[in-house]
């Protein structure tokens, strides 16, 4: 897997786009990125 982090309305094609907020269809994963833990496996990041 390979992550977009704070991708707000740039998606990137090929990525996970993770942001803190719905940004349209662009955002996979709804996740504040200052709070722990993250919602991934161990080891599953590109």
């Amino acid at each position: 897997m390979k992550l977009n982090l704070g991708s707000g309305v740039k998606s990137l094609k090929g990525y996970t786009n993770v942001d803190k907020y719905k940004h349209g269809n662009n955002t996979q994963i709804l996740h504040d990125l200052e709070k722990f833990p993250y919602p991934f496996k161990d080891n599953s990041i590109d």
